[in-house]
């Protein structure tokens, strides 16, 4: 999300418009905790990187008066992931100006043996 907003398609997204002029839109993003942020790695970057990544996008939104969900976002089940998660459940809930909610991305029909299953 941060290399989104950092990389200069914030100006692009920032033209998005509702069709319907109720300026409803939604932006949805998607934060993974692992070190490139793909969400392919269960061990988590440190205990503080959920809060840290979403800073930016969060800067972004309020800056341009727009709302955003959280689509995607998990971390392996181990104590740094979970502390990383719940600091960015923190952030999230100190801002929701800006932040409408969030979803766990979960493993379909691998769900019990899956990394991320919680």
């Amino acid at each position: 999300m941060q290399s989104q907003v950092s990389s200069g398609n914030g100006a692009s997204l920032l033209n998005l418009q509702d069709p319907a002029g109720a300026d409803k839109l939604v932006y949805e993003m998607h934060q993974y905790l692992d070190s490139d942020g793909s969400g392919t790695a269960e061990a988590c970057v440190s205990s503080t990187i959920g809060q840290e990544r979403l800073r930016e996008a969060t800067a972004w939104l309020k800056a341009n008066g727009k709302k955003a969900i959280l689509g995607e976002t998990a971390g392996g089940a181990n104590a740094q992931c979970i502390a990383a998660l719940t600091g960015m459940l923190g952030y999230m809930a100190s801002n929701t100006d800006v932040w409408t909610g969030w979803l766990w991305w979960g493993g379909g029909p691998w769900w019990g043996t899956y990394m991320y299953s919680m």
